[in-house]
């Protein structure tokens, strides 16, 4: 049924002091200890810190983990097919044994007031319609989804993160003095940083509609729009792009020979990658550097690689440089690059103070695979299901260091990448096409499903035009946390 293993893992987890909160008395393998009602910070809203979020208050029930959307296979000869090695089978996370008699208290952090479905990025930043759709404010998130669960949302940025004495130092948004959050149990979920327009520069919802509004209305009079940069989104962007502006000119310049170069997957991957794009009607220039750009009147001149001299309307930068968002976390829980060094229960590295009580999911942890949505989940519901582990072993008067949490084998270079009408996946061998398109993302580069995977209301398309929200049916949907992108 799963990938996983189930390991003895030694957690040194403070048991804090009782105070307010309903108290229980619990006996330890040593001495009696008193445990106030736990506190379990997520700082990131998106796809693994939602995930987390969600297991994490439905195991603490007693429920189990909730169940996601499942993927409808695909008929048979209804995409084309190559051979190629399985993929392998997903990351699965275990329930629990049963409900926490004190059930924690949660506080969400992010930087921006609500979830966005970067997977739709590409799609989102060029067309306001979709963009709408793609972000889900946390106070409809609050209000449809946690009314009866003891979370709190807090928006704000994360600085300096103590795990020798558990705080986290924050800045609420539009404040100027800081706050501070003690907690028994931290998930870093605080995603990866890109540049406009790869994703939204903004952190509100009204702020990020207008730039998409801005803009699509930049973009209308162009006629030759260059994107620079041949990975995933330098893909999906411009393949985007040719969608909807299909009577503009879309270049893609990249440097290298093949498309997805850093990327760790098969030559026919990338080959096919090329294809599709190239039958969407986007012209590919590879081994074509940008070594130059500068203005001319309206026009952009772009001196390349290849001696040519290219005029055009818009720049769009695809390639930008990134990191993960882990700036507040102390130095030596990270490697060279920034990222989160993680076991394979995806705590925080064994050197570094009270690691057994800090987890890093999705695209901050260093961790094997290409980032994407659907790992990130699985990361997120495997953190829950070993956060509610200790705190069942700390009720059931355990020693805390025999609980026994999940180890999640390595993750297999993976990725499915929507090419405008079309996609091509991984799945038991490549296989490419509309029908993979349809399947893997449907409308709205997988917005409905992302949605509902992650438990939210679906968006409607006249909700988003405007229609008032309190007219529509107030509907309180399972929870859900894993994904089929």
């Amino acid at each position: 049924m799963t990938a996983l293993r189930v390991a003895a893992c030694r957690v040194a987890v403070r048991v804090p002091v009782a105070n307010a909160f309903t108290s229980l008395r619990l006996f330890s393998t040593t001495k009696a200890m008193t445990v106030k009602q736990p506190h379990v910070v997520v700082v990131g809203g998106a796809y693994a810190g939602l995930a987390a979020l969600n297991s994490l208050i439905s195991l603490s029930n007693g429920h189990g983990h909730p169940a996601g959307k499942k993927r409808p296979a695909a008929p048979a000869g209804s995409a084309h097919a190559m051979s190629g090695p399985p993929r392998g089978p997903p990351l699965e996370a275990p329930d629990v044994s049963r409900a926490l008699r004190i059930k924690p208290r949660y506080t969400l952090l992010d930087v921006r007031d609500g979830f966005y479905h970067s997977v739709g990025a590409p799609l989102g930043q060029i067309s306001p319609s979709h963009g709408r759709e793609f972000w889900v404010k946390y106070d409809e998130i609050m209000r449809t989804k946690y009314a009866s669960d003891p979370v709190d949302f807090v928006q704000g940025s994360a600085f300096a993160l103590d795990t020798a004495s558990k705080t986290l130092r924050y800045r609420p948004t539009g404040k100027s003095v800081d706050q501070t959050l003690s907690y028994d149990f931290l998930v870093v979920a605080s995603g990866m940083s890109r540049e406009w327009p790869i994703l939204p520069r903004s952190l509100d919802y009204d702020t990020y509609v207008s730039d998409t509004e801005s803009f699509e209305n930049e973009l209308k009079p162009c006629s030759r729009i260059v994107l620079v940069g041949g990975g995933a989104c330098g893909i999906e962007m411009s393949a985007e792009m040719k969608v909807h502006f299909p009577e503009k000119e879309i270049i893609l310049i990249h440097s290298r020979s093949d498309l997805l170069s850093r990327e760790p997957l098969s030559d026919e991957f990338k080959a096919i990658a090329l294809q599709l794009l190239r039958e969407q009607g986007v012209d590919v220039r590879l081994n074509t550097r940008l070594l130059n750009e500068s203005a001319s009147g309206s026009k952009r001149m772009l001196e390349l690689s290849t001696g040519e001299t290219l005029e055009c309307d818009k720049v769009v930068y695809t390639a930008v440089q990134q990191g993960p968002n882990t700036g507040f976390v102390p130095e030596q829980a990270l490697d060279e690059q920034g990222y989160v060094k993680v076991r394979d229960t995806f705590q925080f590295a064994a050197t570094v103070p009270n690691a057994d009580a800090h987890y890093a999911v999705g695209d901050v942890a260093r961790w094997t695979g290409i980032k994407r949505s659907g790992p990130a989940m699985a990361q997120g519901k495997l953190a829950a299901t070993n956060i509610v582990t200790s705190l069942i072993a700390l009720e059931d008067g355990k020693a805390i260091e025999d609980a026994e949490l999940v180890s999640a084998p390595p993750s297999r270079p993976t990725m499915t990448l929507a090419i405008g009408e079309q996609a091509i996946g991984m799945r038991a061998g490549l296989r490419y096409g509309r029908e993979v398109k349809d399947r893997a993302f449907g409308t709205g580069l997988g917005i409905d499903g992302t949605l509902e995977n992650l438990g939210l209301r679906p968006r409607r398309r006249k909700e988003v035009a405007g229609e008032d929200e309190a007219s529509m049916p107030s509907l309180r949907p399972s929870l859900a946390a894993t994904a089929s992108i």
